[in-house]
């Protein structure tokens, strides 16, 4: 069998084509442009300084199933109607309006948005980029709370070369956010602040401050024959319905710690007043509501 010569011109058409496949099947970023900014109404985001983009959808877990929707302008006029505010102007998110932590990370290809409302880090929007990311900017909030969005550059990419996406984040914020009528809403809605009152070499002395940002604070005083311990902790805290709440902080030296309460009616008191009572191998109080002054 005769082996096959292709002609000069044969030979470029073939070169050619391979590289037009591999331009088109190349793994590219999505979007190509830095993050302009969020629309006055909070239905777009702007990729670079022309293109106008829908969110991609996340669901619960923040697994993109509707990658975003873009359209490029033809003009700066055509983009005035959708006032759009980005960075400078617009900061950098560190958490959002119901006390939700929010950060970014990245590893391989893969570019993560988290969210932590007390619980630990859980994904917000996980999203493939297609190719190794080098660093993320942002995360930016738009001002109604429902969309986030990213910057990165790929690895091999000049410093000015970035690519951006922002995700419609409602249904993954709304799976973290306390539910509303929760344990945590009654808790406070009683007092922010809770006391076990102190009895010298007897019982200590404690001060639950919980915040509507779910952190806490715990101090603990006693004092017996003239010695006195003071021990201060601070942390995070989480409900579980219907009436527990977990909170969670870093030991000195040692690992994170969990402490369990429970909210429940006072022991001795007839009014039906509620108490928090929370127990551990080393600490156990029941504090009640500290009277308003």
């Amino acid at each position: 069998m005769r082996p096959l010569i292709l002609s000069t011109k044969a030979a470029l058409a073939v070169l050619v084509l391979v590289l037009v496949l591999v331009l088109v099947l190349a793994p590219r970023a999505a979007h190509a442009g830095k993050f302009g900014g969020f629309s006055a109404d909070g239905t777009r985001w702007l990729d670079g300084k022309a293109s106008v983009c829908t969110a991609a959808a996340v669901d619960g877990n923040g697994a993109v199933v509707v990658p975003p929707a873009c359209e490029t302008l033809p003009d700066a006029r055509a983009l005035t109607g959708y006032k759009f505010v980005g960075p400078p102007r617009l900061k950098v998110a560190k958490s959002t309006a119901n006390a939700i932590d929010l950060s970014t990370g990245f590893d391989g290809r893969t570019v993560s948005i988290y969210g932590d409302a007390g619980g630990g880090k859980r994904p917000i929007a996980v999203f493939d980029a297609g190719q190794d990311v080098a660093k993320v900017n942002g995360p930016w909030l738009s001002p109604d709370g429902t969309m986030i969005a990213v910057e990165y550059a790929l690895v091999g990419a000049t410093r000015t070369q970035v690519a951006s996406v922002a995700f419609d984040a409602r249904a993954p914020l709304a799976s973290l956010s306390p539910r509303a009528g929760g344990v945590i809403e009654r808790v406070l809605k009683i007092a922010t602040t809770w006391v076990q009152k102190q009895i010298p070499c007897e019982e200590a002395g404690v001060t639950l401050t919980l915040g509507k940002d779910r952190r806490f604070t715990i101090l603990i005083e006693s004092k017996c024959q003239g010695g006195r311990d003071r021990l201060r902790v601070a942390g995070r805290f989480v409900g579980e319905e219907p009436d527990k709440l977990v909170l969670t902080f870093q030991n000195e030296g040692g690992p994170e710690e969990r402490l369990e309460c429970r909210l429940e009616s006072c022991e001795n008191i007839v009014d039906g007043a509620e108490c928090i009572r929370c127990q551990s191998d080393d600490v156990s109080f029941v504090a009640k509501p500290k009277p308003s002054k």
